[in-house]
């Protein structure tokens, strides 16, 4: 966390609990008020944990939405059909990263085409459902570049990100998934997200 606050404080980190649901690691990650890190669940077990620590939320299980009405969470979808259960909530849209260099393929279960989220965000208008932004996730593994695959999804996203900004009038959110080495030079691979 000391890494991440010195190369590229911008960006919210949101800690994804199926790598380690250690209460203890998550109260240490989630307790400096200086630096909130978020959490991102993906299973109801995972989401109910979440609740305990903070109210940063992702839940990133696109095929098994749940009912967040009340909830101060964003639900991640990738399809239309994860929309019909949905209503009075706030969403990211996962699109394919168009990254196939990674050992882990993310892309062949999650993410849809530029054109499937249009669609998602032309629905929502008449299911009160906020989109707040795009989500897609490099895959990992591999030896990859990991900056030339993050501008690459990004470059595949960033007209529906013009559109939403069009829509809401407000900067959108892009999460950047994961994807990351342990050795990634954060700020070689992620100075170009501060601008």
């Amino acid at each position: 966390m000391e890494r991440w606050k010195s190369c590229i404080p911008w960006i919210r980190p949101y800690y994804a609990l199926k790598s380690n649901p250690s209460p203890q690691l998550i109260e240490a990650l989630t307790s400096d008020p200086t630096f909130p890190v978020g959490l991102d669940a993906a299973s109801m077990s995972e989401f109910n944990l979440a609740c305990k620590y903070s109210n940063l939320i992702l839940y990133t299980n696109p095929h098994v939405p749940i009912n967040l009405v009340g909830c101060n969470a964003i639900q991640v979808i990738d399809h239309m059909c994860g929309l019909e259960r949905l209503q009075d909530t706030t969403i990211l849209i996962r699109m394919k990263s168009c990254v196939e260099t990674s050992n882990c393929r993310f892309d062949c279960k999650f993410g849809c085409t530029r054109e499937e989220a249009y669609e998602i965000i032309h629905k929502t208008n008449v299911k009160n459902i906020k989109v707040r932004g795009i989500s897609f996730h490099i895959g990992s593994g591999g030896t990859h570049n990991r900056k030339e695959a993050y501008l690459k999804a990004y470059t595949y996203a960033e007209p529906i990100l013009h559109y939403l900004n069009s829509i809401y009038n407000e900067k959108p959110i892009l999460d950047i998934g994961g994807g990351l080495l342990s050795n990634s030079d954060l700020t070689d691979i992620l100075e170009w997200t501060k601008y």
